[in-house]
């Protein structure tokens, strides 16, 4: 115990002597981002510790790149030896076991008194995925085992590879330091889910103030916030969906509301609120198309209030 607390110490000082100001900060830059993860992966004593929103955590790192021209981070679990390790290689079913993670973003977030980094990949439909992993191999097979990643399994010179490839765009993936293993997956997947849902509210809480400085007039700009809004809603409810386990036959990422809303299982709310479910849909749904439809200022603000309880209240 007193050397784990030692290792911590170690990290937070350097830790804080580098990025203390970055905290709670999404950031984008490429430069950075790789910047933020080499610090996460080489400034502990041991690999850092990976886990996943929708499926299980990985105890190590073996190997690490990326690829500057996709904006991707590599991660690779296991590399068996297949004359050393062929049992190992029988239980998982591959000889190589990957992550690609095309990023959006990061964001370094707080877990129990210890910084960790949330990351936010990009949506590639089945097809693109095919495109971009179906090359040099003999047999490739993609798979949708989890809500929000897909598995691509590949022959590559007799050697099976299992990529996992995380595939929707909110933050799905947690970098934990080695010295913070009294960090479990499960409360790594509790802070992925917060801070999922609190990016959201964030943005709404700017939303509504933003509408209350524009004119009725501006029809343009209350249909580009009643878009904004409509993709705030659906992102949350994909959170909550995933939160709940609801299984769906299609990707989360191209789940429309119509689809989602049923996550909404409690509208007690509703009984102090101008707008229902019903009509929040609606108002949602004539900025989203070129109706030309009046778009009703004070409706669509009743809208985004009532998105902003909704999704506290459940």
């Amino acid at each position: 115990m007193e050397d784990r607390v030692k290792s911590i110490k170690s990290f937070l000082k350097k830790f804080e002597s580098k990025f203390k100001d970055r905290v709670n900060v999404e950031i984008n830059d490429w430069e950075e981002i790789k910047n933020i993860v080499d610090f996460f992966m080489d400034n502990d004593e041991g690999t850092p510790i990976i886990d996943f929103i929708d499926l299980s955590n990985w105890d190590c790192v073996e190997e690490y790149s990326f690829n500057d021209s996709s904006r991707e981070l590599n991660l690779t679990w296991h590399d068996y030896d297949r004359q050393e390790d062929q049992i190992a290689i029988e239980a998982f079913g591959a000889d190589v076991l990957k992550c690609v993670i095309n990023i959006h973003s990061i964001v370094i977030t707080g877990n129990k008194g210890m910084p960790v980094v949330l990351i936010k990949g990009y949506y590639k439909d089945q097809k693109e995925i095919n495109r971009i992993y179906n090359s040099g191999c003999s047999d490739i097979h993609i798979a949708k085992n989890h809500h929000f990643s897909t598995v691509v399994r590949k022959m590559v010179k007799k050697r099976i590879q299992d990529i996992t490839v995380p595939n929707i765009n909110c933050f799905t993936v947690s970098i934990v330091p080695n010295c913070a293993r009294h960090i479990s997956p499960t409360e790594s997947k509790d802070t992925m889910f917060s801070y999922n849902i609190k990016s959201v509210m964030v943005r709404l809480d700017i939303l509504v103030n933003e509408l209350g400085d524009t004119l009725d007039s501006d029809q343009e700009k209350l249909q580009t916030y009643g878009n904004i809004a409509r993709k705030c809603f659906e992102n949350a409810l994909k959170i909550m969906h995933l939160k709940a386990g609801t299984v769906f036959e299609e990707d989360y990422q191209k789940l429309m509301l119509g689809s989602l809303l049923s996550v909404i299982t409690n509208r007690d709310f509703e009984d102090h609120c101008k707008i229902k479910l019903k009509g929040v849909q609606d108002i949602l749904n004539i900025c989203s198309h070129d109706s030309g439809v009046h778009i009703d200022k004070e409706e669509l603000v009743k809208a985004v209030k009532y998105i902003i309880i909704a999704i506290n209240w459940n």
